[in-house]
C-alpha cells in the first residue's frame, strides 16, 4: 500500500470494509496485513459516520448494494470524493449519481503514469 498511500492524498475508507479486510485477514488472508497497517496507523482514514448516513439519507442504496459499497457510495457522495470500486451495480448507481468513479484498473494505470509503478508490476497485480 505504500505507493497508493505515497501517490493518493486523502485516503479514508468506511467501517463496512475495514471489518472486511479485518476479517479477511483473520481468515488467513495475510496479504490484506497491509491495508491494516495503513488503515491502523492513519495514512487512511475510515469515515465513521458512513453507516448513520446511509440509513438515514440513502435508504435505497443500501438495499441495492452490499455494506461496503454502500457506505463507500454514501462516502464519496457526501465528501465530494472519488469512489473506487470495481462492483458494477456501485459504479452504475455512481454514474447516476455523478460521483466520481475509478477501479482497480484506474489506480494501477495512476500508478503507472506517475511512475510510482512499473508496468509488469501492474499487470501483476491485477492479476492477482
Amino acid at each position: 500500500m505504500t505507493w497508493l498511500t505515497s501517490t493518493l492524498d486523502g485516503l479514508s475508507t468506511v467501517p463496512a470494509v475495514e471489518m472486511e479486510l479485518r476479517q479477511g485477514h483473520e481468515k488467513g488472508y495475510a496479504y490484506l496485513a497491509n491495508a491494516l497497517e495503513v488503515i491502523d496507523d492513519g495514512q487512511i482514514t475510515v469515515d465513521e459516520t458512513a453507516p448513520e448516513q446511509l440509513e438515514q439519507a440513502y435508504p435505497k442504496i443500501q438495499k441495492r448494494l452490499d455494506p461496503g459499497e454502500a457506505e463507500a457510495f454514501v462516502a464519496a457522495d457526501t465528501t465530494g470524493g472519488t469512489l473506487v470500486t470495481d462492483d458494477g451495480a456501485a459504479r452504475q448507481l455512481a454514474s447516476a449519481y455523478e460521483i466520481e468513479l475509478t477501479g482497480s484498473i484506474g489506480l494501477l494505470v495512476c500508478g503507472v503514469v506517475r511512475e510510482d509503478l512499473t508496468i509488469k508490476t501492474a499487470d501483476d497485480w491485477l492479476t492477482t
